[in-house]
Parts: structure tokens; C-alpha cells; sequence
């Protein structure tokens, strides 16, 4: 069993010019830090799904990655904000927010690597969490970064999927891979706020808790999916055109 991975950068705002412009790019900005590496709004509108790094002064509950590393969070300060961050998640408290995961070098300072980090969430009970794991290790080999993030399946016996690397620094940017899985399963409201075209008596006739559409694929098949926004994932029914 494997997962499916996608190409990305992580880049600060003043480097923001010279990031990669190829399609199918993940992009990963800082939402916290000074005005050189937080990301602008014009950023975030040009990318709204982006995934978003804390750099670590606690004013980001809602971000993707907390990053740990000198200067940033430590090892054991972390966990505190990652208890926050799947609070948030929880309560839905920024639509498209991701289930929080912790960057880290493979091979950081003490206090700072990606063992010291598990070390850490594990002292804290997080262990059956599904934390995920965003690890830096540069070298330069985007098969084996892939391989990594693919393989590292969440559930029993992988208590922290990896759900990034770093594989490659080029001075601008860093280049990663992300897991899919991961980048697509956001926070999504439990209900649907605005009404459908109607006409309702009340509100409880058109707030639902799933939401259907259908499509039929290039072999005639007529398929029904049905997106549950309590689970992030979609259902799929089918039945022959």
C-alpha cells in the first residue's frame, strides 16, 4: 500500500519571485515572521490552497506545519502548539487547514531533530494522534524523498506519517515532496451554511450533512459521490449508464 505524493516548494516572501513556475507545485509559505519571510496577502490569493508554516511566535492556531529549529520552536515547546492546532482543526476554526504536522531535520541540533520531536509528542501522549512528520535531509534525491512520503502509510505501527521532505535546498527555495493524502484532507465545515434553490419552509429542510454530485466517466459509467464533510472524504457509489 502506498500513498500518492506531490511536488512543492517552501519559500519566504522575499525570495517569493524566484520561485518555481512549472504546474502541479505545492507551495508552502510562512504564515508568521518577519515581513522578509511571512507571506503576503497577494501570496495567499494567488495560492489559496498553500500550506502554511508557523515560524514560531505562536500567532498562527491555525497553520499546517509548526517548524522546529533554532531560532523557531523547540522540540518540547512544540507540542503545545500542535495540541492547539488540532483543536483548531477540530472545530473547523479555518476552512482548508490540514491535521498539523511538525518539520524537523532528520539530523538537527539536540533538542531540535525529527527523533527529538517524536521523543517529545510521545512524552506528551500523542502517539495515536496521527501527527504528521515534515522532515528536512538534503540530499538532492527526490526518487528516495518520494519513496519515503509514499510508503509511510498512517495507522497501526505508524504512529507519524510522513507527510513531507525536504530533499533539496537551491538557494531561493527548498524543494519537497508532500503526501496528497495529506495536502487534500482540510478542515471542512460540518454543515452547509447557505440554502440551495429552494423553496425550503425552514432551515432544517436544506441543512444536510453530506453533500452528492454525479458525473459520468469516459467508459459510460454513471457515478454517484457523496463527500461527507465530518470524515474529509468522498464515497463512492456507481451504477452502469
Amino acid at each position: 500500500m502506498s500513498q500518492l505524493t506531490l511536488d512543492g516548494y517552501d519559500i519566504t516572501s522575499q525570495e517569493y519571485s524566484l520561485r518555481p513556475t512549472a504546474p502541479g507545485f505545492l507551495p508552502a509559505f510562512y504564515s508568521t515572521g518577519s515581513a522578509t519571510i511571512k507571506a503576503t496577502p497577494a501570496m495567499w490569493q494567488a495560492h489559496p490552497t498553500a500550506l502554511r508554516i508557523d515560524q514560531a511566535n505562536g500567532q498562527d492556531d491555525t497553520a499546517d506545519i509548526f517548524d522546529v529549529e533554532p531560532g523557531c520552536y523547540t522540540a518540547v515547546s512544540v507540542v503545545a502548539r500542535v495540541r492547539v492546532a488540532m483543536t483548531s482543526y477540530k472545530a473547523v476554526k479555518r476552512q482548508g487547514q490540514r491535521w498539523p504536522a511538525v518539520y524537523a531535520s532528520r539530523r538537527g541540533k539536540p533538542g531540535y531533530s525529527i527523533t527529538d520531536v517524536t521523543n517529545a509528542l510521545d512524552a506528551a501522549g500523542l502517539h495515536n494522534q496521527s501527527i504528521g512528520l515534515y522532515i528536512a535531509d538534503w540530499n538532492n534525491d527526490r526518487n528516495q524523498a518520494i519513496a519515503e512520503v509514499s510508503s509511510s502509510v498512517p495507522g497501526v505501527g505508524n504512529p507519524y506519517p510522513v507527510v513531507g521532505r525536504q530533499y533539496r535546498n537551491v538557494g531561493p527555495y527548498d524543494l519537497d515532496i508532500f503526501s496528497q493524502e495529506w495536502s487534500i484532507k482540510v478542515a471542512t465545515p460540518a454543515f452547509v451554511s447557505d440554502p440551495p434553490p429552494g423553496p425550503w419552509k425552514d432551515k432544517s429542510e436544506w441543512d444536510w450533512q453530506s453533500v452528492q454530485c454525479t458525473g459520468i466517466g469516459l467508459n459510460g459509467t454513471l457515478y454517484t459521490f457523496t463527500y461527507n464533510p465530518k470524515t474529509g472524504k468522498w464515497d463512492q457509489k456507481f451504477q452502469a449508464a
